[in-house]
This record gives structure tokens, C-alpha cells and sequence, in this order.
């Protein structure tokens, strides 16, 4: 059974991102260039805000210069009043002894945001790592938090193509008969992330649910008035 694929034209092409987000896979965060859309995990966001305020450090740092606190008994209930754990009731005494380290040092240091990962790891109970996105122009990046073990390689290079809507737009065909020419084709859309016609063929084809050599690609060649598109097979 033969699949029939069309590009869609570049111009209107919109990744899955585009739709809202409800859209956005769980767990990652974008932010740190203005200029370009962030996105916050809740849970993320928390601890970055602890951070960002210094009122948690400023009490540890009350234990350290002055051996006590006008508010807290101890680092530990510093802590808990403030980056209480999300995964479980209490920290360790080894993690209350780390997050008493490096919280002081956020707002110092150049690597803030592995202090940042650093401190959410322990918090959230998962191991952080952060990466910066890039798309086509120099100044089309951004920085990604995420989980490192719900998250390969493969699966940040696909979120930064859907960022920066870097791939191709596919519509497939399912309307009863053949098409007779490639704008005939009408049906569903596929967002691809690869940038050979192989791996774009594979990404149809697995959406379809189709051996890839059944898949016929009709790729745009030319535009013309934007609207106006030609083919060709590919």
C-alpha cells in the first residue's frame, strides 16, 4: 500500500511547539535569551527562584559568619522552610551538607546554572543537566534544562529543531484513491526532524505505520508568489 507525502510549504510550516503547551514535552526548561520564548517547569522554576532571591542563602550564610539564625534552628530547617524535597520527606545529612556548599555560590560563579542543576538534582530528585539550543543565525540559541535520564541526545536534537521550526512539515494523504497530483494530497501533517529524504521518509513511514519504501515524497523544488508551490519526487 502505497503512502503519498507532500512537503508543506516552509513558510507555513509550524512545529508541534506552535500548538500551546499542552504541547511541550514534561520536565524541560527554556530560558535565558530574552529575544526567544521561554518555557518553565514548575517544579524547576521553584528552585530557580530560591536561587534567584538569595533569602535561603542569606540565612545559611547567618550560620556561617554568625554560628546561628534569628528565624531557624538549624541549616536544616533553613532549607526545608524553602527547597523542601519534592520525592521524599527529608534530605540526607550528605545532601544538607552539599546544598549548604553551593547554594551560597548561585549569583557568584560563572557556572551558575550547574549550581542551579546542581541544587534541582537533589531537590526533584532527578539528575539535571543543561545544554544550549541553536538554530540557524548566531543569534538563535537558547539554554535547556532537563532531566538527564529521561532525556538522550537524539531527543534534545529533535526539541531543538521543533524550537527553532528548523525541519519540514509533511502533509500525508488519506483520502479514498490515488492523487492524481501532489497538491491532491489531503489528510494529516507530520512535523520531520531529519534533513536526508531517508530519514525523512522513515519518520512517514513510522507515523504511518507503513514500510519506508512504500512512502512516495513529493518535495518542494520551487515557489512561486509564496503560495505557489512545485515538486518534484523524491
Amino acid at each position: 500500500m502505497k503512502v503519498y507525502a507532500r512537503q508543506m510549504n516552509p513558510e507555513y510550516q509550524e512545529s508541534p511547539l506552535m500548538f500551546g503547551e499542552i504541547f511541550w514535552p514534561e520536565g524541560i526548561t527554556v530560558a535565558g535569551n530574552r529575544d526567544y520564548k521561554e518555557h518553565w517547569d514548575d517544579d524547576f522554576r521553584r528552585v530557580f527562584e530560591v536561587l534567584e532571591n538569595e533569602e535561603l542563602a542569606d540565612a545559611l550564610d547567618d550560620f556561617e559568619r554568625y554560628g546561628g539564625s534569628d528565624f531557624y534552628k538549624n541549616r536544616t530547617a533553613a532549607i526545608m522552610d524553602f527547597l523542601w524535597p519534592k520525592h521524599k520527606e527529608k534530605y540526607s545529612t550528605q545532601e544538607v551538607g552539599k546544598l549548604c556548599n553551593i547554594i551560597p555560590k548561585y549569583g557568584f560563579h560563572r557556572d551558575d546554572d550547574d549550581i542551579l542543576c546542581a541544587v534541582a538534582s537533589i531537590v526533584l530528585g532527578k539528575r539535571y543537566e543543561h545544554a544550549t539550543i541553536r538554530g540557524c543565525c548566531q543569534g538563535d540559541w537558547n539554554d535547556v534544562f532537563y532531566p538527564a535520564d529521561e532525556w538522550d541526545s537524539k531527543a534534545l536534537e529533535n526539541f531543538e529543531t521543533e524550537y527553532f521550526n528548523t525541519g519540514e512539515e509533511w502533509m500525508v494523504h488519506d483520502e479514498a484513491g490515488e492523487p492524481e497530483t501532489p497538491e491532491d494530497i489531503s489528510g494529516w501533517t507530520v512535523y520531520c526532524h531529519g534533513w536526508r529524504d531517508e530519514d525523512i521518509r522513515k519518520e512517514i513511514s513510522d507515523a504511518a505505520g507503513v514500510d519506508p519504501s512504500e512512502v512516495v515524497m513529493y518535495r518542494i523544488s520551487n515557489t512561486r508568489h509564496v503560495t505557489i508551490c512545485e515538486y518534484t519526487v523524491a
